[in-house]
């Protein structure tokens, strides 16, 4: 169901630019949030804790949330740069559809069984 979701981000969030109509509007922002944070908020977050080997998880946690919050502060700096020097539309452009996606990439990674020792996943 998450790769879904992060497939539906771009093309939601490049529709949420074009639908006018208020119902229109509030079902593509409701698909939009079910499609980030909803999916996030809870079996996203289990999903982080069962895609690491025991030995690492801890780590790649660390890591994961780490890149989170610096994805936040980012963020939050490019939109304010941008909403300051370009139109609203062209910053929803550059910060919710290219990067949703940009998720698309997932579909190259290579596919992990569960199960497998941390030696045999090593690339």
């Amino acid at each position: 169901m998450r790769v879904w979701t992060g497939l539906a981000t771009g093309p939601l969030n490049l529709l949420f630019m074009f639908v006018h109509h208020p119902a229109a509007v509030w079902i593509v922002y409701f698909l939009v949030y079910q499609a980030t944070n909803g999916t996030w908020s809870g079996a996203g977050y289990a999903y982080w804790a069962e895609s690491f080997p025991t030995r690492v998880r801890g780590t790649a946690i660390g890591w994961l949330g780490a890149m989170f919050a610096l994805g936040l502060i980012l963020g939050t700096l490019l939109w304010t740069i941008l909403i300051s020097v370009t139109s609203p539309a062209v910053t929803w452009f550059v910060i919710a559809v290219v990067p949703g996606f940009g998720e698309w990439t997932t579909l190259l990674l290579p596919r992990i069984e569960p199960d497998q020792q941390l030696e045999a996943v090593a690339i």
